[in-house]
């Protein structure tokens, strides 16, 4: 779920929830987020989400909205943003949910000039042993590994939001050791950052906060090799430790994840009832699994600083849009919310649901293209924009299908639509989706028709007329179920706090 943290002003600490609702900041007390700054308007800025997209927006604030020290009107956010509002500094992290928890407690102080740390499997076993070893107990063991890693690879290469993947996967791993608790760390980017959590998860049944020493993280990513402490409390090394006392950890296991000797993050994994609750074992397991989880946050990485730019290329596309036709304000945001609210109500596939909801965003972009005498000629706009927004988009790879939507998106289910006049379900889903989701927005806006906002109710009514006329009839009872499971609309709450500065 994606989150703004204060990073300075008054609240510096806190870390506010989006929730896809539209959250307001601003002076006034029933703000979603009340920053108590004159220099803050009463109703100042507002975030936004539409679909995997959130976007900032000024509210004609007096002292304006800065975004990375830009002065904005509204553009769309990207992970670790800088939003200035008056004194305040949030950040934007695009992290979905799951990657922080507030019941995560890091303490630093254990000495490491005695650290239990093992290379490989021989390193474990006790003097004259040999890892080369027969019968059932070792064959289970490997079985358990292969197993575990089998399931890990199953779960990276699944479809899925990035870090809901890391989160499957870690929960395989644990569950694989049998820790009560595991995390996937980050370190900070900046000298001084804290870790950041990427991945938690906790045994059914525990209800402890998650006890991290931040000795033990700082030692394992120093010597680049998995650390495995066998009874940290009663250890003569460890336990008068600061860190130890304080939350009693017995057991510890942390392993680098690494790319190319690069570190990108570290797997913890604590026992805090259980001396020797991680064999040798466990420790390979883990090690072995670093590997891919590894690969696969450099992985998400990639896909993440792919998706800022391509956010922004959107961004730039829907504010040349509305800078040629300023009638369009806002049009793009309206009907991708309703579109993706439809795709919820026919469950559609989150891959599917993207890209109707971009095709919405950008059914209006080729009115960039158009000339003056073009925008005026009400009746050839829709094929020249469509037209020209093919042409805009086509050559981008991956785009065929929000450029079909887009294309179709006037044809309606009985045949008297433009410009092809297709029929039934040979207009595209996503086509017939955008096509409703316009038709509502017009008529809820004022000065369209007949001039007056109308009832909801009536307005409704009168899309379900439509059903197996303009619009499908499965297209109609997918609208009807958005609305009343309240996919259509978000209502404004106030965030919930998820963190705060101790």
């Amino acid at each position: 779920m994606a989150v703004l943290r204060v990073k300075a002003g008054p609240n510096t600490g806190v870390v506010y929830e989006l929730g896809g609702e539209k959250i307001t900041i601003g002076r006034e007390l029933d703000s979603s987020i009340q920053v108590a700054d004159e220099a803050v308007s009463r109703r100042h800025a507002e975030v936004f989400q539409i679909g995997e997209l959130t976007f900032i927006e000024d509210l004609k604030s007096r002292n304006g909205t800065f975004l990375n020290d830009r002065r904005i009107e509204k553009e769309v956010l990207r992970n670790g943003d800088r939003i200035r509002v008056g004194g305040t500094l949030f950040v934007f992290d695009d992290r979905p949910e799951g990657a922080i928890s507030a019941r995560v407690r890091f303490h630093a102080g254990a000495d490491f000039s005695r650290t239990v740390e093992f290379a490989s499997l021989e390193d474990t076993l006790p003097p004259g042993s040999t890892a080369i070893s027969t019968g059932a107990e070792v064959g289970v063991q490997e079985s358990r590994n292969l197993a575990s890693l089998r399931a890990v690879a199953d779960v990276l290469a699944a479809e899925g939001r990035p870090a809901d993947m890391l989160a499957r996967a870690l929960a395989v791993v644990a569950q694989g050791i049998d820790a009560p608790y595991a995390l996937i760390l980050e370190k900070g980017g900046e000298p001084g950052e804290p870790y950041e959590t990427m991945a938690t998860h906790v045994r059914p049944g525990f209800d402890g906060d998650l006890a991290v020493s931040t000795s033990v993280l700082a030692e394992a990513e120093r010597r680049g090799r998995p650390i495995l402490v066998a009874d940290a409390l009663l250890d003569a090394r460890f336990r008068a430790t600061e860190s130890i006392v304080v939350q009693r950890i017995r057991s510890i296991l942390c392993v680098p994840l690494c790319v190319a000797k690069r570190l990108v993050g570290l797997l913890y994994a604590a026992d805090v009832e259980s001396p020797d609750a991680f064999s040798p074992e466990d420790l390979e397991l883990a090690a072995l699994a670093s590997v891919q989880l590894a690969a696969a946050m450099e992985s998400f990485r990639a896909l993440n600083r792919q998706e800022a730019t391509f956010r922004q290329a959107v961004g730039a596309l829907l504010a040349a849009a509305e800078w040629r036709r300023p009638d369009l304000r806002g049009r793009g945001e309206r009907v991708a919310s309703y579109a993706h609210g439809i795709c919820q109500a026919f469950e559609l596939r989150p891959a599917d649901t993207r890209r109707v909801v971009l095709a919405a965003l950008l059914h209006d972009v080729g009115t960039i293209a158009l000339s003056d005498r073009e925008l005026d000629d009400k009746v050839l706009l829709d094929i020249r924009k469509n037209r020209a927004t093919e042409k805009i988009l086509g050559s981008i790879a991956g785009m065929e299908p929000v450029v079909e939507a887009i294309a179709n998106q006037n044809e309606r289910y009985d045949g008297s639509g433009s410009p092809e006049g297709k029929k039934g379900d040979a207009i595209p889903l996503g086509a017939q989706i955008i096509g409703i989701a316009k038709h509502f927005d017009a008529l809820q806006m004022p000065g369209l028709g007949e001039g007056d906002a109308r009832p909801l109710r009536e307005i409704l009514q009168e899309v379900a007329g439509l059903s197996g006329r303009a619009f499908a009839p499965k297209v109609v009872d997918a609208f009807l179920r958005a609305y009343r499971k309240g996919f259509l609309f978000g209502a404004v709450k106030t965030p919930t706090v998820v963190q705060a500065a101790e």
